[in-house]
Parts: C-alpha cells; structure tokens; sequence
C-alpha cells in the first residue's frame, strides 16, 4: 500500500537517490504515518518509530523519498481527505480534523496546493460526474 502511494503522488524525485536498504530503514516510520495521519504527528514520534535519530531520519527520508517530512505528511493527509471526499458526506470541516489538519483555511491552503482545487470544488466535481 505505502509503495503504490508513494509511486500514486510521484513521492520519488529524478534526483533522489533512493534505494531498498533506505526504504527499508524508513518503512516502520511510513507505516506509522499511514496508520496514524489523522493524529498530531511530530519528527520526534515519527522517527522513533523506526528507530532512527531525528537528524538522521530527515537525510535518509530527504534523500529516499525527494522531499521532507512534513511535505510527504501533507500528501498522506491530502490523499486520504481526496478519498473521504469522494465517499462520504462528511463536511469540509470534519474531512480536515479527520485527516489531522488543525484549521480548515490550511488545510484548503495544502489541498489546492496537491490538487489544484478546492475540497469544495473537489466535492462539486464528484457530484456533478454521479
């Protein structure tokens, strides 16, 4: 599931050197942000959870995956309100807390940037191809 998200949002720079024993050393990290996005995550909690020091974890993560922590933290979090958005009918504003956004205005201001849209407009899309 991890590998075919992070191939889904092009999370693989041309640049980044990635390579197994890196993604290996990082899955227990990305496997707690799967299963925890929805919570208040921290680089301390997230680098804990594989085992690395903090330092150390956003080179390896920096160079493994072409972008930081926070950025591949949006994406998940982005990716999942995508799918909440196409399949229920929870409010904007309960999509963004779901997801582990702290405001609505950020998380409307990070979504546009993944999606070129609104999460309204993106609401509006759906209901309109039904």
């Amino acid at each position: 599931n991890i590998c075919g998200m992070l191939a889904r949002e092009k999370i693989f720079s041309d640049d980044a050197q990635t390579d197994i024993q890196s993604l290996q050393k990082l899955l227990p990290a990305l496997i707690y942000i799967d299963e925890n996005y929805f919570s208040e995550l921290s680089l301390e909690n997230v680098s804990n959870a594989s085992g690395l020091n903090k330092y150390y974890f956003c080179r390896l993560f920096k160079k493994a995956c072409g972008i930081g922590f926070s950025e591949y933290l949006n994406l998940v979090r982005v990716s999942k309100a995508e799918k909440m958005l196409r399949k229920t009918d929870k409010t904007v504003l309960e999509i963004a807390f779901d997801t582990g956004f702290s405001s609505v205005s950020y998380f409307n201001s990070i979504f546009r940037k993944y999606r070129g849209c609104t999460p309204t407009a993106c609401i509006n899309a759906v209901n309109f191809n039904i």
